[in-house]
């Protein structure tokens, strides 16, 4: 009767502790909703090349190209020279809802040399690099679902999408339908 108890015990431990584990990977798990143009893009807060934390929030007013990518995508450093020759041509336009434009690049390598590696080769200093450590897996990348590199989007200077999915080469077409 003991060994019973014992088995009936041990039996109810282990169905509670099941339970409490497939609750929390329930409520662990996030929802991410697809972003298209017209919806407000969602913040992101991360380090910059110098450590500083650079916020989207805090760009503001201006036309942001968020840029997805990392060191070893060669597609990815394929584009960087084209968004640097865009950024140069459009840095001090007037833009519809918004003024100035702006390169924020957001690394997805795991390895902070690498990517500031990639910045020096590529010189796009220019840009507002900051780096995710967490790599395709984090949850900006996630939050923006990106499920393959490079990835851009542009922002206006309200913070609404305006453009997503598209390639460097398209930016300067985009850019110029968005003048004022």
């Amino acid at each position: 009767m003991t060994r019973l108890l014992s088995i009936i015990l041990l039996l109810m431990s282990f169905s509670t502790h099941v339970a409490a584990q497939s609750v929390e990977t329930t409520t662990s798990y996030k929802h991410y909703e697809i972003l298209n143009p017209g919806q407000l893009s969602p913040n992101i807060v991360l380090k910059d090349i110098n450590a500083k934390e650079a916020s989207l929030s805090y760009l503001k007013g201006r036309y942001i190209l968020i840029q997805f990518w990392a060191s070893w995508c060669k597609p990815c450093r394929a584009e960087n020279p084209i968004i640097k020759n865009t950024y140069i041509q459009f840095k001090d336009k007037k833009f519809k809802n918004g003024n100035e434009f702006l390169v924020l690049s957001i690394s997805l390598d795991e390895d902070t040399e690498s990517w500031k590696k990639a910045v020096h080769e590529d010189n796009i200093y220019e840009f507002i690099n900051v780096i995710d450590t967490h790599g395709v897996d984090s949850d900006i990348a996630k939050q923006y679902n990106v499920s393959s590199i490079p990835a851009n989007y542009l922002i206006d200077g309200q913070g609404k999408i305006v453009a997503k999915n598209f390639r460097a080469n398209e930016l300067s077409n985009i850019l110029n339908t968005l003048k004022n």
